[in-house]
């Protein structure tokens, strides 16, 4: 299978997005630098206030872009290049081999 690569870009929002859903994942009413705006700054987050839940959702809107081409292609070299009996990432004994 063929799969166009991730861009930089599109790796580093899947990332942010990542860290973004798993902070608010975290105990009600928290801290959280995933949830601002601005990188350098912690913003407190309330799940119950319909603007912070509004600012998630444009946040979550504005990472997702290139998700499923990232996770995708994980997917694709894992299935393809990835011994499957193991539970961590490792390379097929056969793509180890060198080329004669």
């Amino acid at each position: 299978m063929k799969m166009a690569k991730a861009t930089d870009q599109e790796i580093d929002g899947a990332i942010r997005l990542a860290r973004l859903t798993e902070s608010v994942c975290r105990p009600k009413n928290f801290v959280s630098p995933q949830f601002s705006t601005d990188e350098k700054e912690s913003e407190y987050f309330d799940e119950d206030d319909p603007k912070d839940l509004r600012k998630f959702y444009d946040r979550v809107k504005t990472l997702s872009g290139g998700l499923m081409r990232v996770t995708m292609g994980y997917q694709v070299l894992v299935t393809n290049m990835c011994d499957p009996s193991k539970d961590t990432i490792e390379w097929r004994p056969a793509t180890m081999t060198p080329n004669a």
